[in-house]
């Protein structure tokens, strides 16, 4: 079979990896039997074929066999009738030569895995190419830092999707894949990602991949010990976690998973060394269990979002990754090109949502509250209104959660008699008090003020001060 092509337009075609003897290969196996497209049909793509027309038409038959038609010489002859590029190479009448010529006894997998090889080395030599040119150029606003992401993201992305830049999805695809993802939710696969906790997954059945869930609380409201209890449950069913720790240090946060499986107190019990023969056996018990869990922690003071994006996409290379948690939003490196803060801090969440949909996984973004509630009366829950700095945070998030524990701001404010009250009146307002701190002890109220795609409202769980730990409802044994 002639070999001589119309090459792809390239500065230097001859320098470039490619096998067009593959090409059309593979192409006259399809052609003859289209039943070798289930062999490379779901990762092979028509921007790996070097030569234009190859590419149409693989794309051509790709199109034919997903319609469920016969894809041949004679059925896609019209189809490149008036093509230009296939008539470069011989019009209808090459399309019966692929198929004359067509290895029977070789394999469609081999060929395709030959084409895409040649694809990523051409990929590999542009890109190290296009890298020396832009290091030789001193740019202000492209310094070497952010040459090497920018590098990074695109060998990332040939990486993960076969292509630097991949195409614009179809309708007609995104169509299939929502019917896909319908089909098997109706058949009780179990497709989201779950917090854990019972009451929390039973409202909006978890989390799902390319959500950013900012999770929001006045200090002392358990921000960190949610997360952790989060990235626990979630690693414990499966998923592979990389928690962003930039106020606690990896050994605290480990100190709090132990204490949630010993009863060992997180704080000082630990730190005294006051630790009898049984707490001995239940922290090496515990060690066995954390070191199975797929939960990997980074306590990198003062990281930026290029920084998160950069060590996400190394972590999913090497490990995998389902989800990122990152405790918190006030204290990562924030982008200097802004003066305002709620300026700076939208540009930060844009990019994290950003990056929830580019690695497909939920991205969990803890956050502080305002002092909105120490000013109301008895009723001191949050509103989105106080969100610190809001400006575009409430607007990026696929769901807002507050946290919110009545037992904590109740501890603070027991009633003192005045000296004008009745003894009678003072022992009502003592009683109501402690009835109120009585039923709030151990209780934390979730709160979902917005939830795109799912339910608002509020849940209520336990929390273990000792542990560190949110629970489902009453404190559960030892694990």
């Amino acid at each position: 079979m002639s070999t001589n092509l119309a090459l792809a337009e390239d500065p230097k075609p001859s320098s470039l990896p490619y096998n067009i003897e593959a090409e059309q290969g593979l192409l006259g196996m399809l052609l003859v039997d289209n039943r070798h497209f289930d062999q490379i049909g779901d990762w092979l793509l028509p921007a790996h074929f070097y030569e234009p027309a190859h590419q149409r038409i693989f794309e051509a038959i790709s199109v034919q066999i997903h319609r469920g038609t016969i894809a041949s010489p004679v059925t896609l002859k019209d189809y490149f009738s008036s093509d230009d590029r296939l008539e470069k190479v011989g019009g209808g009448a090459y399309l019966a030569e692929l198929a004359a010529e067509c290895p029977l006894l070789n394999s469609a997998n081999d060929y395709g895995r030959t084409i895409r090889e040649h694809y990523l080395r051409r990929c590999l030599i542009v890109l190290s190419q296009d890298a020396m040119y832009e290091a030789y150029e001193w740019d202000l606003d492209n310094d070497a830092d952010k040459q090497l992401e920018q590098l990074e993201e695109k060998l990332f992305t040939l990486g993960e999707n076969g292509q630097v830049n991949p195409d614009a999805a179809n309708l007609s695809d995104c169509t299939a894949a929502t019917l896909e993802l319908i089909e098997r939710v109706q058949k009780g696969e179990d497709i989201s990602i779950k917090t854990g906790i019972g009451a929390l997954d039973k409202m909006n059945n978890g989390f799902w991949g390319g959500q950013l869930i900012v999770i929001a609380g006045r200090p002392s409201m358990g921000k960190t010990a949610f997360a952790m209890t989060l990235a626990h449950n979630m690693a414990q069913g499966g998923n592979n976690v990389m928690f962003f720790s930039l106020e606690m240090s990896c050994e605290e946060l480990t100190q709090r998973l132990l204490a949630r499986y010993t009863e060992i107190t997180t704080g000082m019990q630990l730190r005294e060394g006051a630790l009898e023969r049984k707490h001995w056996d239940r922290l090496v018990k515990a060690q066995q269990k954390l070191a199975e869990l797929p939960l990997y922690i980074d306590d990198s003071a003062g990281i930026s979002v290029n920084q998160i994006r950069t060590r996400c996409r190394r972590h999913k290379r090497k490990h995998g990754l389902d989800v990122i948690i990152v405790d918190y939003l006030g204290l990562m490196n924030l982008p200097d090109r802004y003066q305002s803060k709620v300026d700076q801090l939208g540009e930060v969440t844009r990019a994290l949502k950003v990056l929830a949909k580019d690695f497909g996984v939920p991205v969990i973004l803890l956050h502080q509250l305002n002092r909105g509630p120490e000013t109301r009366g008895e009723d001191k829950r949050p509103m989105l209104s106080d969100l610190r700095d809001s400006g575009n945070i409430e607007q990026d998030a696929d769901a807002v959660i507050f946290l919110y524990r009545d037992e904590y701001y109740l501890e603070r404010e027991e009633p003192k008699r005045g000296s004008k009250q009745d003894e009678e009146a003072f022992v009502r307002l003592q009683n109501n008090y402690h009835a109120r701190l009585d039923a709030s002890r151990g209780k934390a109220d979730i709160l979902i003020p917005k939830f795109r795609q799912g339910k608002t409202g509020e849940v209520r769980v336990s929390f273990s001060g000792p542990r560190q730990a949110f629970y489902d409802s009453d404190l559960e044994g030892v694990e």
